[in-house]
């Protein structure tokens, strides 16, 4: 570049940056007229001043109009609203967020559900403000928003660690359950590369979790606690990727005994995925995880009592310990159960202890389960064929009886109407009789299983 080059481009900077105060005084002062005569006299150089308005460094000239028509004017004229609000949020200056939005109400909303470069800066958790998160979702930006390249914004901000913001998203409508359709790009490319489509914020979590268990501690424990406020907001922790993999796989794949535990009591199904109940108990001995063992081992039991002790479990003296002890108590807990099939004729199939918390003691479960085998006798729903056969034969045969038997005690000189309306007395009669009758067969059920039970 020769001098004179050098001098032109020198004033040609000198020239923009002129007109730019000169435009920033107009707009503070609110003079449209004056702002209009800037563009027009600049038109050669102007394109090159608004491009450096809209550039991350440059003047937020929209931050300052205070008027609508000013607004507009300039937007018009290429002031981007986005890149206006994006430097705003990233000063995280909430009163100066709501003051570019409300000048520009008309396109506010469009343009935020349009661009969630704003709602992705205000949940960076070096820049997080949960304030200026949910005023812009208010707004119109969309908590389930995907990024140019694809990425659901939820995802996003988990994959950087931005767990602040992750959640803020969720407590403003994200869905915990959505499914990302970007196969790669949240990591450092080549890196499980095709492994991520169809997971869900709780495979993202699982795998932050494992990035910094060893190198960041800390933030590992962020992640676990957020894993747990996933769960509790009602994450599902049985859908599969496209790989088939649940985060129980996830969880296992990456060797991780402390999220595998958290799934487990969260209630999460161990055949739901590729990895099975043997394969989790199988896991639990390898690692040496007594608790994850015994849990895999009530969900075999509890689906199959009959099933044969495995032999993996030949060198685990204490997880076969228990699996005969677990297979004694729901032996003890079928034969409670067929009591009842055989009392009531309902034919209940149900897993026997899968309505119950499987960490309960034994006696705490025997309890649970005759307490819901006498709800169930006592439930309206209950309205088995017998019942309404019961009511249906009381009703008849009262009606039909006060019917014949009305002409012997009234005389026979009485109408047919009257006969009529005196059998349909009977029937209401014989019908609540019906429902006595019912009440006392019913508890006769409730008391044998009760006995048994006991």
């Amino acid at each position: 570049m020769n001098p004179e080059e050098l001098q032109k481009i020198l004033a040609e900077n000198k020239k923009k940056d002129s007109v730019l105060k000169k435009l920033l005084r107009a707009v503070k002062e609110n003079d449209l007229e004056k702002v209009k005569s800037i563009f027009e006299k600049n038109s050669s150089i102007i394109k090159d001043v608004v491009a450096e308005i809209n550039s991350q460094n440059g003047t937020n000239l929209l931050g300052y109009a205070v008027d609508s028509k000013m607004a507009k004017y300039l937007i018009e004229q290429g002031v981007k609203f986005i890149t206006a609000v994006g430097k705003a949020v990233m000063k995280k200056d909430l009163e100066l967020v709501k003051s570019i939005c409300q000048m520009n109400k008309s396109i506010a909303k469009n343009e935020l559900q349009q661009d969630s470069k704003p709602l992705e800066s205000a949940t960076y958790d070096h820049k997080f403000n949960d304030k200026i998160a949910r005023y812009l979702i208010e707004q119109g930006a969309n908590p389930n928003a995907t990024d140019k390249c694809g990425r659901c914004l939820l995802h996003l901000q988990i994959a950087r660690g931005n767990l602040k913001g992750a959640k803020a998203l969720i407590e403003n409508g994200a869905d915990v359950n959505i499914v990302n359709q970007e196969q790669d790009g949240y990591w450092r490319p080549g890196i499980d590369a095709n492994a991520l489509k169809g997971q869900t914020a709780l495979h993202f979590a699982i795998r932050v979790y494992r990035n910094n268990k060893d190198l960041n501690p800390e933030k590992a424990n962020r992640a676990l606690e957020f894993i747990s406020y996933l769960i509790e907001k009602k994450a599902n922790s049985n859908i599969k990727d496209c790989n088939e993999k649940t985060p129980l796989d996830t969880a296992i794949f990456f060797d991780t005994p402390e999220i595998v535990e958290l799934l487990i009591k969260a209630g999460v199904d161990l055949n739901a995925g590729k990895k099975k109940a043997e394969d989790v108990l199988n896991y639990a001995v390898t690692v040496g995880h007594i608790d994850i063992g015994k849990a895999a081992i009530r969900y075999i039991l509890e689906h199959n009592s009959r099933s044969n002790k495995l032999d993996l479990l030949n060198n685990q003296e204490e997880l076969s310990v228990y699996w005969d002890e677990y297979k004694a108590q729901v032996k003890e807990l079928h034969d409670i159960v067929e009591d009842r099939i055989d009392l009531t004729g309902d034919g209940s199939t149900r897993p026997i202890m899968r309505t119950i918390n499987g960490f309960l003691d034994h006696e705490s479960r025997k309890n649970l389960v005759k307490s819901s085998f006498i709800s169930s006798a006592e439930a309206p729903e209950n309205f088995c064929p017998r019942k309404l056969a019961v009511i249906s034969v009381a009703a008849i045969t009262c009606a039909l009886a006060i019917y014949f038997l009305a002409p012997l005690i009234m005389g026979s000189s009485i109408g047919v109407g009257t006969q009529l309306a005196l059998g349909a007395v009977g029937a209401v009669v014989g019908g609540g009789i019906g429902i006595l009758t019912n009440v006392a067969i019913d508890q006769c059920y409730v008391n044998l299983a009760a006995q048994k039970a006991d």
